[in-house]
């Protein structure tokens, strides 16, 4: 009896684990094409003005996103769990506490 609550247990959590894992995202929020002709046309907007700076405002504008790159590289400071993550921890916890 034992094996077999061991063996339902294990099965629960890989039916509760897997499907989100191994469900492939391919939304978009906008088309990978219309996503790339606009970064291109604000790459080219960016190029062009940059040869109007003077050296000083050059310096600034560098320096300026220096500092927005330093502050985006450290990633984000707080810890967020989704509620998904909890119920499928409590879910984990109450059914080794069954099990055992």
């Amino acid at each position: 009896m034992h094996t077999l609550r061991t063996l339902v247990a294990a099965l629960v959590i890989l039916a509760l684990a897997l499907p989100a894992a191994a469900a492939p995202q391919d939304r978009h929020a906008i088309s990978p094409s219309a996503l790339a002709q606009a970064v291109a046309g604000d790459v080219d907007r960016v190029d062009a003005s940059i040869d109007t700076l003077n050296p000083e405002g050059l310096t600034r504008t560098a320096k300026a996103a220096d500092e927005v790159n330093r502050a985006l590289v450290g990633g984000a400071s707080t810890v967020v769990i989704s509620t998904t993550t909890i119920i499928l921890v409590l879910v984990i916890v109450i059914l080794v506490l069954l099990i055992d």
